[in-house]
């Protein structure tokens, strides 16, 4: 019996670090509650010939989502973070190796 999780999807990103993929947002029900889901679109065949989502994903509760917000936003506009590689490409620098970020 398949599970109904009523899910809707309100976004799509056409993900270009991951190629042949989209990212999409969508709600579901799951957890006894409404949560935001992330998922990865496979639109091209793997190799063993899957399309449609992957295992890749996460799903997140309100409260969760404003945390996420709250660092997108601090990330975005923080541009200590980001270097103009000049072909388009915006990187993120890496943290030092096993150094986690400090949240204040």
């Amino acid at each position: 019996m398949a599970t109904d999780y009523a899910s809707k999807v309100f976004g799509k990103i056409d993900a270009e670090c991951h190629l042949g993929q989209e990212l999409h947002i969508m709600t579901s029900e799951a957890f006894n509650t409404r949560v935001l889901g992330i998922r990865m679109y496979r639109i091209m065949p793997s190799a063993s010939g899957h399309i449609g989502y992957t295992r890749q994903g996460f799903m997140l509760k309100r409260d969760e989502i404003s945390t996420l917000r709250d660092f997108l936003t601090e990330a975005m506009v923080n541009e200590s973070l980001w270097e103009d590689e000049g072909d388009g490409m915006v990187l993120i620098k890496e943290e030092s190796e096993g150094e986690i970020p400090d949240d204040g």
